[in-house]
Parts: C-alpha cells; structure tokens; sequence
C-alpha cells in the first residue's frame, strides 16, 4: 500500500507540461517508425539477393543509373530511374528507340535491409511482389 502511496505522489509532482512533451515525444517516435519507405537511388546501389526457397535466387546489382537484373542463364541490363511523387521504379532497356518503361512500385526495409519490388516478374497473379536482401 505504501508504494502505491509513493508512485501517486510521485506521478503528481510531474507538472502537466512535461507530460503533454513525453506523450508528443512518444508520439512521434511511434510515427516515424515505419518499416517501409521509398528508396533513395543511393540507398539501392550494390548487389541484392531474392529471398525465396527456390535453389537459385536472382539478384539486381544496382550500379549507378544501371540494374543488372541477374536470372538463371541470362543476365538483363537496364537503366533505372526513380520517381519520387509516384514512388516507382522504372525500368528500361538502354539503346531502345522506344521511350516505353516498365514501373514498378518499390519499398525499402531499411531495418532488415530489405527491397521489395513489385511486378517485376511476369506472373499469372494479378499482383506479385518480390523480396531482396542486401549483400
């Protein structure tokens, strides 16, 4: 009873100020915490592995403006750009007369270190997404 008596005494001399600044201090730590967000090109640059059960995995090495998109028996070179407002990728074959690009949403993990990029495999599915990890 006598420490219950204790913690009402103390938790009244906090003035009601300071309590309004940990809440909002709280508040914003909790906010800006989200996992996933769009990617800075810098923040792509290197080589990410696709994490999946399969035995081979692609990977995308980014280097620069480059995506070297690595499959099984074939290597693809594109050029990669990003576009902040629509948070995409988008992808394109360098040396194409045809200004038509492939978008792709993308998100980074920065805490796993993770991408996710979606729609970059062709598929049945309406919507595919695909997981790298840095590495």
């Amino acid at each position: 009873m006598q420490i219950a008596h204790v913690y009402s005494q103390t938790f009244q001399k906090i003035p009601m100020k300071s309590t309004f600044i940990l809440f909002a201090c709280l508040l914003l730590t909790v906010t800006s915490c989200t996992k996933e967000k769009f990617p800075d090109p810098e923040q792509l640059q290197g080589t990410w592995t696709e994490i999946n059960e399969k035995t081979f995995k692609h990977q995308l090495r980014f280097e620069n403006d480059i995506l070297y998109l690595i499959k099984q028996n074939t290597m693809d070179t594109l050029i990669f750009r990003l576009d902040d407002n629509e948070e995409k990728m988008f992808l394109k074959l360098p040396n194409s007369n045809y200004d038509t690009e492939s978008q792709h949403r993308i998100k980074i993990n920065r805490q796993r270190d993770e991408i996710t990029v979606w729609n970059l495999f062709i598929t049945t599915s309406a919507e595919s997404e695909t997981t790298f990890t840095k590495e």
